[in-house]
Formats: structure tokens, sequence, C-alpha cells
């Protein structure tokens, strides 16, 4: 019995150092998201991340709208500390009110669609609209389209799975922003849309760890401020380099995630599909 019970300390200090290692690395993972995530849409970067570190489901999407919430709010404080404070008209005003709309009716829909159903769905339709940055079709007709569409979009995304501040990125560079424009102008239709999203979920009474939650929201204010600050002081160029690659990225982790999920239901991973192909081709 002395043995047993001299042993109990020991494991009790092992469990607090692999809580703070699981924590430090949510907190550098945390900040890595947020770093890259220029355009908006670090959710979609941290939630795949936190998920392969086996957290459960409904504790990351509580984390991810809380991180949503916290990182606009920084990404305004390092506008308003830079002065440089985005306008915001009526055509800004529609884009929220649009939004916020389509965050209150998509609740219901979204509870009848898995989440790696979600990923992939919202994955190719965020893939279409990289394309459509890119070649940027003109016309009155499209911007009228997408006025109306993105934002119903992005409330989509705020009540699911996160981006739907990288969704009003894109409407606004759709819309003629410069790429500099666009993410100053998603700041506030982007705090309003997550913080409502916040709200609603939180609704469901779902619980989460404290140091967990403390650790992504120290985390994410500090990347979230300093994205920011470091976006406002590149070249025109390197914007519009930094816009894509963050674009890019989001999309290419929220993609893997959702066939990494697809693949996991058929008892399967990366490696069978490698020997499936193989054999297909050989």
């Amino acid at each position: 019995m002395v043995g047993i019970s001299s042993k109990i300390p020991d494991l009790k200090n092992k469990y607090k150092v692999l809580k703070m290692l699981a924590l430090f690395s949510v907190f550098i993972v945390t900040i890595i998201s947020g770093l890259v995530a220029v355009t908006g849409g670090n959710g979609l970067i941290l939630m795949p991340s936190l998920l392969m570190m086996n957290y459960d489901i409904k504790e990351v999407m509580v984390l991810i709208r809380v991180s949503a919430v916290v990182f606009v709010l920084f990404n305004l404080f390092a506008l308003i500390n830079g002065k440089q404070i985005p306008k915001f008209d009526k055509r800004d005003l529609t884009i929220t009110v649009t939004s916020c709309l389509s965050v209150l009716l998509s609740i219901s829909l979204l509870s009848k669609l898995d989440n790696t159903s979600l990923m992939f769905i919202i994955s190719i339709i965020l893939i279409g609209l990289f394309l459509l940055v890119m070649f940027k079709p003109k016309g009155s007709y499209l911007a009228s389209f997408f006025m109306c569409t993105l934002p119903i979009f992005a409330g989509i995304c705020g009540s699911a799975v996160g981006g739907a501040g990288l969704i009003i990125s894109i409407l606004y560079t759709l819309l003629g922003s410069t790429h500099i424009e666009a993410v100053q102008k998603r700041i506030i239709p982007s705090l309003i849309i997550q913080i409502l999203s916040f709200a609603t979920f939180l609704s469901q009474g779902i619980s989460v760890s404290t140091s967990l939650l403390v650790t992504v929201i120290i985390a994410t204010a500090i990347s979230g401020y300093l994205n920011m600050k470091i976006f406002l002081n590149l070249s025109p160029k390197n914007g519009k380099i930094l816009f894509y690659a963050s674009f890019i990225f989001s999309i290419g982790n929220l993609l893997e995630d959702a066939f990494e999920n697809i693949l996991e239901a058929k008892g399967l991973d990366w490696i069978n599909i490698v020997h499936i192909l193989k054999n297909i081709f050989s």
C-alpha cells in the first residue's frame, strides 16, 4: 500500500506536465492559425488542428467561436491603434444584416448535416470563390448576385465551422475593393456575425475546460493583433500575395480534414489510398 501511495504524487506530476504540454501545443497552433489567417477564417485552420489533438468536437466548436470573436476584435484594436478605422456605410450594413439573418435561419438546416459533409461542401464552394477572386468576372448583374448570395453563405459558415470573415473578404474583393481594403472592411461585419454565431451556439450549454479556453483566448488575442499590424505594413504587392496564400491555406486545411474524416469513416487512411491508386494504375 505504501508503494502504491508513493506513486500517486508522481502520476499527478506527470499528468500536470502532460496537461501543460498539451496547452502549450494548443497555444502555438492558435498563434500560427491567427498569423496565417490575414483574410479571416482562422477557425478553418484551427479546427482541424484541434481535432487532430483529439479534443471533443463539441469543445472544439465552442473554442472556434470564441476564437473567432476575439480574433476579429483584436484585428479591430490593431486598426484603431493604427488610426485606420474602416468606414461602415449602407452597403456594409446590408451585408451584415443579410449575414446575421442567415446565421439565425441556418441553425435548423445545419443540424441535419454532419460535420464532415459541412467541411467538404464549404471547401468546394470556397474553391469556386477562389477562382472567382482570381479571374474577377465583371458586370453589374454579377455584383448584385454576389451581394445577395455571399452574405448568406458567410452566415452559414459562421454558424457552422467558421470562415465568415473569409467570405466577407472575398465579397469585398469581388465588389472592387483592393486586397488590403477588403481585409479592413470585413472587420465590422465579421465581428457582428461572429458575436451572433457565438451567442446562438452558447445557448446549447456546452462546457469547456477553463485552462483550454483561456489559452485559446490569449493566443488568439496576440495573433489577431499582430496579424493585422503586420498586414497593414506590407506593400500592396506583398499584401496581395499574403491574401491569396492565406486563402489557399484555409481551404487546403479544411479540405484535408474533410477527406480524412471520410477515409476514417470507411476504415481507411492516406496510406490505403496510395496503395489503391498504385493498384489501379499498375
